[in-house]
């Protein structure tokens, strides 16, 4: 800002002028005095933790709305005095668009997370899968989600902008056992449905059921098996299901096919 604005300020200074702007400012105020008493409402009747992924979210709404009034008094102030705010705005959009451009993974990161909080996509301690691998959720704030993974108690921080390789774990789990044709059906489903009732007494099995037939394949017939278990302890119950699948199969005497190639040659 010039002398020559400065002068043109000064000599636009009225008192109906002046009193526009003073009630400018304590709107401002008022506004902004409104928004840190919603602000301390909201964390007492919220989880705000250090890593609770609400507070990080309240405190970059609360903040950019404090920046936004902040500069629409100041705008319109200046419009008060005369002062051509239009290209300044202009250039404020430029700037704007620049630092949205440089920024734009970050502004993805913060509406992903920001998603993830208004949608109850997963919370922390919940089981996810990601990139083939199941773990816990131990953190998660408008950016990131950290995800321990449960073979190897690994960290692994994933931009929220990801989102969409995040699956979250539910503690249903299906096992397809495929049989040989050659097998009895009506041996194979009572033979299944028993080991099942024996399967519920297992650790961290909540309940097992044989849903039958699944498919007919090239070489076998499938069969489905399904239990339910926490998340977190899916892969040892997996293993444990596996099994008991496969000694009870050698206990009925029914075996398990495998790929076979028949090759034909002319003598």
């Amino acid at each position: 800002m010039n002398m020559k604005m400065i002068d043109d300020l000064v000599k636009q200074m009225t008192i109906s002028k002046v009193a526009i702007c003073l009630a400018i400012i304590v709107i401002a105020i008022c506004v902004n005095r409104i928004l840190k008493v919603a602000f301390r409402k909201l964390r007492t009747k919220s989880d705000f933790s250090e890593n609770s992924p609400l507070k990080a979210t309240a405190v970059v709404i609360y903040n950019t709305l404090r920046i936004a009034v902040s500069i629409v008094a100041v705008l319109f102030i200046l419009q008060t005095f005369g002062v051509n705010v239009t290209s300044f705005v202009a250039g404020l959009g430029l700037f704007s668009a620049i630092i949205a451009l440089a920024l734009q993974d970050v502004l993805k990161d913060v509406f992903s997370g920001m998603v993830i909080l208004l949608d109850n996509y997963y919370r922390i301690d919940d089981a996810v899968e990601y990139n083939g691998r199941d773990g816990i959720v131990i953190s998660f704030n408008v950016r990131t989600t950290k995800i321990q993974y449960i073979d190897d108690n690994s960290v692994m921080s994933v931009s929220n902008r990801n989102i969409s390789q995040i699956r979250k774990l539910t503690r249903l789990v299906d096992i397809d056992l495929p049989l040989s044709y050659e097998e009895d059906p009506r041996k194979v489903y009572k033979v299944l449905g028993e080991m099942c009732e024996r399967a519920k007494k297992l650790e961290n099995v909540e309940d097992c059921q044989f849903k039958g037939t699944q498919n007919f394949e090239d070489s076998a017939i499938t069969y489905k098996i399904r239990f339910f278990c926490p998340p977190q302890k899916r892969p040892d119950t997996r293993r444990a299901m596996i099994k008991l699948i496969q000694d009870t199969l050698l206990e009925e005497n029914i075996t398990i096919p495998y790929q076979q190639i028949d090759i034909h040659t002319k003598s």
